[in-house]
């Protein structure tokens, strides 16, 4: 049995250099802030803070900067310790001028067109899988897909609108709204980022061209602009923080406006509007969410549910945003 191996498949002895690629990069420096510039990586990664990525920012820096420090250090040392200049003149022209030439087998006409090949193959055939697939479910000719009159890929829904519609629900929109009762005050310039991303998803689900005006296509999708979707959430808190649902932290921001006299005002369940002199001071959250609901009708400020409310809030924000 073993003479049989033999002569089928003779054993071959290979010969292996241990030449390490990078060898100042075993330096006890180098491997130190190698370790710790992955643990910062990590921690960074794993809380997502801007305190974490900065730390592993500067962690990287200092981890580059060793490298190349040691990196000068090796190749000065085998320069000083050469005695032979034909040596040193190839070192010196090797880490001057780097060889750029590929390998002969990457370079190779025959291995460049055996790569081309095997993907037109794949290519073709994902193409009659999916022609075959439409004649049957679609009942069509044959003919008609060989002479071009049918656009196959434009006919081929590769998913349905009902869960494309829950897809940009869950990853699109979920992002948009996360957290944007912080968004108050923000400039347009900045909002108009948010509004770029709704109005592509809003373009993915229904099919409309980018040359198309974007305004009918978010009203037939009933969706609130950016703008209007952080004037909803900063609502939306404040009525909770009112009717003793929301954070307290929320309510000791909001006072109710009282007067020792008999006027209209009072019964309009307003707040008391904090005194501010610079636009950052509008900016804030307890002197926008205030302006803006002191500005809503009484109808929608004295709705009985949370339910209630965002229904008449949504429709009165819609009106404004679509101008019904």
């Amino acid at each position: 049995m073993t003479h049989i191996m033999d002569n089928i498949a003779p054993l071959k002895t290979k010969r292996v250099t241990d030449n390490q690629k990078a060898p100042w990069k075993l330096n006890q420096v180098v491997k130190l802030l190698k370790r710790e510039c992955r643990k910062s990586e990590r921690m960074w990664r794993k809380s997502k803070l801007q305190i974490h990525y900065q730390i592993h920012k500067e962690m990287l820096g200092k981890y580059n900067l060793e490298i190349s420090k040691a990196r000068k250090s090796f190749f000065s040392n085998i320069i000083n310790n050469i005695n032979n200049a034909h040596v040193l003149f190839s070192t010196v022209q090797k880490l001057t001028n780097p060889s750029s030439q590929l390998p002969p087998e990457l370079s190779s006409v025959n291995k460049c067109n055996d790569f081309a090949s095997f993907f037109k193959v794949k290519i073709d055939k994902i193409r009659l899988n999916i022609t075959s697939q439409l004649q049957i479910a679609q009942n069509l000719e044959p003919l008609a897909v060989e002479r071009g009159d049918l656009n196959v890929m434009a006919t081929f829904d590769l998913v349905d609108y009902e869960t494309l519609e829950k897809t940009v629900q869950n990853f699109i929109s979920s992002r948009v709204d996360y957290c944007n009762g912080l968004f108050t005050g923000l400039p347009k310039k900045t909002i108009k980022q948010l509004q770029l991303i709704q109005n592509a998803a809003a373009r993915v689900l229904t099919r409309t061209k980018r040359s198309d005006h974007i305004t009918p296509v978010l009203r037939s999708l009933h969706w609130l602009l950016v703008s209007y979707r952080i004037d909803f959430k900063a609502l939306l808190l404040v009525f909770k923080s009112l009717n003793r649902t929301g954070p307290n932290y929320l309510l000791d921001m909001f006072h109710l406006y009282t007067t020792t006299r008999s006027l209209r005002s009072l019964h309009k369940n307003l707040l008391v509007e904090p005194a501010v002199r610079t636009k950052c001071g509008e900016a804030a959250f307890s002197c926008y969410a205030v302006k803006l609901w002191n500005r809503l009708p009484e109808d929608i400020k004295n709705a009985p549910t949370v339910g209630s409310f965002k229904s008449r809030l949504k429709t009165k924000l819609f009106s404004d945003a679509f101008c019904y």
